[in-house]
């Protein structure tokens, strides 16, 4: 407590001292209500009882009271004392909602009943959902605000202190002439009309948070812009005013006014307060302790130290008489009404000012400059208790724990004033990417926010093959109005924050389909980017062949392992958009005939197939070399048929036995002569200077070719049916004539034999 607040002390103590040099005085402590006491002291304290006792059952149930009475003068009929009342009561009220004030504020928004636990959104009435998000970003956290500090209050008894000063006349028969009485309450260092402190009718306290939710409504259509980051005090933290609450109530005692705590002072002036329920973790300043416990509890609060404020700096100790270094000025705002620049405190407002904010005692403000300059503040508390009906506060030097303070009351004599002021945070909020790292945060981060001011705008870009799925907040409270909103912005800044954008590859359909002659499998698969791939297969029909897979469309949003081969496996390409659809076809085809020449080496048949590097070497020289699908699998394998007892007998590849048909002076040929997909025998006679084709399965046989040309068969058009052909050996070439073919293939020497093959 600075000079200045002992000198202001001492008046209000002249008058009780005034009282006690002219009048007879009673020290007495005996007097409380419920004893027995008779006399002066007894009518005062049944008095000041029932004045407690009916001035708060308006708002409150259960309401006991307890009255001390530390000292009583008289001066004729003229009697004076002064008073602890301790009062115990609960709210009337059953639920926050009911309470008048919050009652208030859901009015505005045509709601009866608030939960903190889902979105405003989803409880505003339809009249209501033209409210922007910010708007309800703001109202919300209002709301959960004071639903937090509120639904600690119900069915929860507590106690006020109310250190009472009563100026009155006795009547002959002893009673008070209730008429004559003067009844003050001791707010911090000064006395004011005690009536401020009972509660006003509800239905004023409801018109209050009707207004509140109004101006939160109209200051929501401001953009607000975050604090400079390279301000001095201006780092994140995080403030629980409950906690903060929580230690001053701890760390304090009801003394003032008290004789056996007073401590009377050379210059004349006396203080009250009990060292034994001070934190002894800190130093203590006993003639002036205030500032230093405000900023111990602002501490165990959270609110973050630094070089200019922590124990014991100037602005740690100091209110004001520093106009830079002392607390008001290192940590509020430099006059009435500014946007904080260093500083976490913001002015606020008697009906507004929660748990775990500060008031602030002010006076002689000069003439001329902004009224509530902190260089004139001479006492600091912090609030304890804002239920909407009553305030209390607890400070040190004079020690008050949860004492009652009316609205702001002016002495125009000392031009003093109260200032409230709450705490504001400065937090962190971070925005990153979760692990599988699908896309990139344009925008800031982090970012750096005063508490209740809004961020600015962040977007969550995917790659490419990836989308936004959603917004998570670390502290599972993500607002609904923001997630999955993609631009974000966070508004209303509570609290450090990361938030991660997730992201999803691209999920698409991808349809297999055979473009005829075959069958794959699976097809249809849904196929995420970034998955592993799919396996498709395609399965050939009879007497056809697998050619490749193709995709569409183009550039493809698929790629595949291999298209060559009829199992492979596929995955999504970058270009696969959400939901979007590709198609993967398989391809079949009749094998294409190629020619085949056959020469003799060594007593066996060497086959050589066009384009192939290496023979296959099958049967004994001395028979004819054939070819031919034997067993359906689209491609040719090699035989060899001897001439024997009249006859042709066919030796064919991967066959158990041979086959006999044709006459032994006939040329053996091979071909799929019914579209089967399976190569039957043949035999081929020169007649007539013609060959004559005799082709197993048919009724009829064909002719095509002279008798001095050598017969073959294949499929020279891919109808899956096999024609007639004729070689000729000519100039040391074979020269191939194919029926339906325009002009003849040149392909093998003369000495070789000529064959038709699909290999």
């Amino acid at each position: 407590m600075s000079t200045m607040h002992r000198t202001i002390h001492t008046i209000a103590i002249c008058l009780i001292v005034l009282l006690l040099m002219v009048g007879f005085t009673v020290p007495c402590r005996a007097a409380k209500q419920g004893e027995s006491e008779t006399g002066p002291s007894g009518v005062v304290s049944q008095y000041l009882h029932d004045w407690a006792v009916t001035g708060y059952a308006s708002a409150y149930k259960d309401v006991t009271a307890t009255v001390d009475v530390s000292s009583l003068s008289m001066n004729g009929s003229q009697v004076s004392a002064q008073a602890l009342v301790a009062v115990t009561m609960t709210l009337k009220e059953e639920s926050v909602s009911d309470i008048p004030t919050f009652r208030g504020m859901l009015s505005v928004l045509g709601m009866t009943h608030f939960d903190p636990s889902i979105s405003l959104a989803a409880q505003l009435p339809a009249s209501e959902e033209g409210l922007t998000e910010q708007q309800q970003a703001q109202a919300r956290a209002q709301l959960r605000d004071w639903y937090e500090e509120l639904s600690g209050y119900i069915n929860t008894p507590f106690t006020a202190n109310l250190m009472l000063t009563l100026n009155g006349k006795l009547m002959l028969d002893g009673s008070l002439d209730e008429s004559s009485i003067q009844l003050f309450i001791a707010d911090g260092p000064d006395l004011v009309p005690a009536e401020g402190v009972l509660p006003r009718p509800a239905a004023e306290r409801e018109h209050e948070g009707v207004a509140q939710m109004q101006e939160i409504l109209q200051e929501s259509t401001v953009a607000q812009v975050p604090p400079n980051t390279a301000d001095t005090y201006n780092q994140p933290y995080t403030y629980n005013h409950l906690v903060a609450r929580d230690y001053a109530n701890r760390w304090t005692s009801s003394t003032y006014g008290d004789p056996q705590y007073a401590h009377w002072h050379l210059d004349g002036t006396v203080t009250y307060y009990d060292t034994s329920k001070w934190n002894p973790a800190y130093n203590w300043y006993t003639g002036g302790d205030c500032i230093n416990y405000v900023s111990q509890a602002l501490t165990a609060g959270g609110l973050s130290q630094d070089a200019g404020w922590k124990p014991y700096t100037t602005a740690w100790l100091t209110l004001s008489s520093d106009p830079i270094k002392s607390f008001l000025p290192y940590m509020a705002p430099p006059k009435v009404g500014s946007v904080p620049e260093k500083g976490p405190l913001v002015l606020s407002t008697y009906e507004w000012a929660s748990a775990g904010a500060l008031r602030v005692w002010v006076t002689n403000t000069i003439p001329g400059t902004t009224a509530g300059d902190p260089k004139t503040a001479y006492h600091i508390a912090m609030i304890t208790r804002n239920d909407g009906t009553l305030r209390l506060y607890s400070c040190h030097t004079d020690d008050q724990l949860n004492a009652p303070y009316s609205p702001p009351y002016y002495d125009q004599a000392k031009e003093n004033l109260r200032l409230y002021y709450v705490v504001k945070g400065t937090y962190k909020l971070t925005y990153t990417v979760d692990a599988n790292a699908g896309g990139y945060i344009s925008g800031t981060t982090p970012q750096f926010v005063a508490q209740g001011a809004s961020g600015t705008s962040v977007t969550a870009v995917p790659y490419r093959g990836y989308h936004f799925v959603k917004w998570t907040c670390d502290n599972g409270v993500d607002p609904p109005f923001v997630s999955p909103a993609n631009p974000r912005t966070d508004y209303n800044a509570t609290g450090d924050i990361t938030v991660t954008a997730t992201f999803a590859g691209n999920t698409g359909t991808v349809i297999i389909s055979s473009g005829g002659n075959g069958t794959v499998s699976p097809t249809s698969v849904s196929q995420t980017f970034g998955a592993p791939g799919t396996t498709i297969t395609a399965t050939r029909a009879t007497g056809y062949r697998f050619v490749s897979w193709s995709t569409t469309p183009y550039p493809p949003y698929v790629t595949i392992d291999d298209s060559s081969l009829p199992q492979t496996t596929f995955t999504t390409t970058s270009l696969m958009p959400d939901g979007g659809t590709a198609t993967i076809t398989a391809t079949f085809a009749l094998p294409p005939s190629v020619p085949v020449a056959v020469e003799s080496v060594t007593g066996t048949l060497h086959f050589w197939f066009y384009g192939a590097s290496t023979p296959v070497v099958y049967g004994a020289s001395t028979m004819i070399p054939v070819v031919g699908d034997w067993n359906g699998d689209g491609t040719d394998e090699v035989g060899a048929v001897e001439q024997q007892s009249g006859a042709l007998i066919w030796w064919l590849y991967g066959q158990s036995s041979p086959l006999s048909y044709g006459a032994s002076t006939m040329i053996p040929v091979a071909g799929d002569w019914n579209g089967d997909g399976t190569d039957e025998v043949g035999a081929v006679e020169k007649q007539s200077g013609a060959l004559i084709w005799w082709l197993y399965g048919q009724s009829s046989p064909i002719s095509y070719g002279a008798s001095t040309m050598i017969p073959v068969a294949g499929d020279w058009n891919g109808d899956g049916t096999d024609e007639v052909g004729a070689v000729e050996q000519q100039s040391g070439a074979l020269v191939w004539w194919l029926n339906g073919q325009p002009a003849p293939i040149f392909y093998g020497a003369s000495t070789m034999t000529p064959l038709v093959a699909r290999p």
